[in-house]
């Protein structure tokens, strides 16, 4: 946590108790977190602490006049002093759960004071009635779009962004909304406006991950060697990097960041993972299993489930870990491309086609769902439709998609596997 002067600690609680009782007569703008803001204006803070001094003392001096406005104001003002900040207790300027407790003191200043004057003005009591009932109106009004907000961490921190300023903390929770929702290009987008969050890894974690989630593998990797550099003991930073040179191929530098990774914490997903790269798939899926059971709404780990069952012939088993990885996640990239691949293998080809197409709707720029698209559609002598989606790939990323043909149908390495099928696809396309 960085450490803020005292000053401008003063300054920001003079500010923040104006901007409590402003927010409390009428609701705007609120955010789950407010930052602390760069620079606090001496004019302004000036301003704020006379006012909060003014009120202190007028509500003073009616002590015996008005005595609720005296115990009242001194039980809000009071009741903020140990979270108004000049003690730090975080990064924030201010924050609305603080005032809890401090509001009843608040109200009961308002209210009180209120019926006074009603009666004293010998108010009718209809016409006071009829008052009362079109404030709770417009402030019934202004908390339903106040909850609206809260209604997922999208929303709740696209709010925060709206009504703040240089709110990194904001943007981190977007870029993690985004993932979850398997939205990888926002939250890489968010990830990226988040860079000076503390800790500085956490960033560069979600950030490996959104990478990942597009496919990037060459800058996901580097976005989880930063992750390790800025923190050489955070156990995920190096699980994150294992994954990523997994994904990538680079098998003994994912299994030296996934060892690593074991050492500082104990976690059988991570072991699993470990196991994978070595080729030990019966270890692999009894740690899955285990990971899972107490993980069970990760849809990353019943994908990876699913990819080991698969690999030990559980094909069955297999198909319903990715139905369920899929129902948590749709948008999950790996889990489509994987079960197309299945489906394939067992002659369910609409089925793969489906998964396939998704896929590439997830990824616009990915070369790898066209490829086995093209691959799916020869199999079944629909030549020009395997042409076309060929020709998809090339236009995305010529030597990916040779590297990914020649993974995918198994052939000798060479530069020119994906223009010799593009042209043998042709050719018996034109046939038909």
């Amino acid at each position: 946590m960085t450490t803020i002067p005292l000053l401008p600690r003063f300054a920001n609680a003079a500010v923040a108790y104006v901007k409590y009782v402003a927010k409390t007569v009428w609701p705007s703008n609120l955010s789950v977190i407010y930052p602390f803001p760069s620079r606090i204006s001496p004019s302004q803070a000036t301003v704020c602490a006379l006012l909060v001094l003014a009120a202190s003392v007028f509500a003073y001096r009616l002590r015996r006049t008005l005595p609720w406005l005296f115990v009242g104001w001194f039980w809000f003002v009071g009741a903020l002093v140990p979270v108004i900040g000049i003690v730090q207790v975080g990064v924030q300027s201010m924050a609305d759960r603080y005032v809890y407790i401090s509001h009843i003191g608040l109200f009961i200043a308002i209210v009180w004071t209120i019926a006074h004057w009603t009666q004293m003005l010998t108010a009718p009591a209809p016409a006071s009635a009829a008052a009362a009932a079109i404030v709770v109106l417009i402030l019934a009004g202004v908390t339903h779009a106040q909850v609206r907000y809260w209604a997922g961490s999208i929303p709740l921190f696209e709010h925060a962004l709206a009504v703040t300023a240089n709110n990194k903390v904001a943007h981190f929770n977007l870029g993690t909304g985004f993932w979850e929702a398997g939205m990888y290009e926002s939250a890489e987008r968010e990830y990226r406006l988040a860079q000076g969050y503390k800790p500085a890894e956490n960033v560069y974690i979600g950030l490996a991950l959104a990478l990942l989630g597009q496919g990037k593998m060459d800058a996901a990797a580097d976005a989880g060697r930063k992750a390790v550099e800025a923190n050489r003991t955070n156990a995920e930073a190096y699980s994150v990097l294992g994954s990523v040179e997994s994904a990538r191929g680079h098998l003994p530098d994912a299994q030296r960041a996934l060892a690593r990774s074991l050492e500082l914490k104990s976690d059988p997903a991570v072991a699993a993972q470990l196991s994978l790269t070595f080729g030990k798939v019966p270890d692999a899926i009894n740690r899955f299993a285990e990971a899972i059971a107490a993980h069970p709404q990760d849809a990353g780990l019943h994908n990876n489930y699913a990819a080991a069952l698969a690999r030990s012939g559980d094909d069955q088993a297999a198909l319903a870990e990715y139905d369920s990885a899929l129902s948590l996640n749709p948008n999950l990239y790996d889990a489509h491309m994987n079960y197309g691949a299945l489906l394939s293998r067992l002659d369910r080809n609409e089925a793969a086609a489906q998964h396939f197409q998704d896929a590439a709707r997830l990824r616009p720029r990915s070369p790898e769902p066209h490829i086995y698209l093209a691959v799916l559609e020869a199999s079944q002598s629909r030549f020009d439709v395997a042409a076309k989606e060929a020709e998809s790939a090339i236009a995305i990323d010529h030597d990916a998609s040779n590297r990914l043909l020649i993974n995918a149908i198994r052939i000798p390495a060479r530069p020119t596997a994906i223009d010799e099928y593009l042209a043998f696809l042709r050719q018996q396309s034109g046939h038909r």
